[in-house]
């Protein structure tokens, strides 16, 4: 079966999500802005009070939920899609998110690792093993969400929305 737009072979085993660029903007933030919640809510919140885990466990799984959405959307599949399977337009916008989602990355791992060993610092406190495991669990969300996410938000601004 061939893609009527691009003339190009569709592969139907692939499984995905058929979102607008809205919505895939709107789990983004959801998606990005709870992962970064969740981690900062671990390191100020007592977790001593129930109430407060449980707020805390509903925004990771918020968060978790809508970065596997986004994973799994149309502009997710555009952004780890083969390079023969896109024409040269789709290309070069997948390499741009890419490139932006990488840089984006690299900065956060850095300032992340500086900024939770300057707390460990501050607080005279030694940062423990979960809470590294805590950082690259959201850097690992996040590095999925990014390109995704990226594409999405161009997609707006370059007017190839479809609402």
């Amino acid at each position: 079966m061939k893609d009527m737009a691009t003339n190009n072979k569709v592969n139907k085993s692939v499984f995905r999500i058929a979102l607008s660029p809205a919505k895939v903007r709107v789990l983004s933030v959801v998606s990005l802005g709870g992962l970064g919640g969740w981690f900062v809510s671990k390191l100020v919140f007592p977790l001593s009070d129930p109430s407060t885990q449980f707020f805390i466990g509903v925004m990771a799984l918020a968060s978790f939920i809508s970065s596997i959405v986004v994973a799994l959307s149309g502009h997710a599949y555009l952004a780890n899609a083969p390079d023969n399977q896109l024409d040269e337009r789709e290309l070069s916008q997948r390499n741009a998110a890419y490139f932006r989602a990488y840089q984006i990355s690299a900065v956060a791992v850095l300032v992340g690792l500086i900024g939770i060993h300057r707390i460990a610092i501050w607080t005279d406190n030694i940062a423990s093993p979960a809470l590294y495991e805590n950082y690259l669990t959201v850097i690992f969300f996040a590095h999925l969400v990014l390109p995704a996410s990226i594409l999405a938000w161009r997609e707006a601004w370059s007017g190839d929305c479809d609402e």
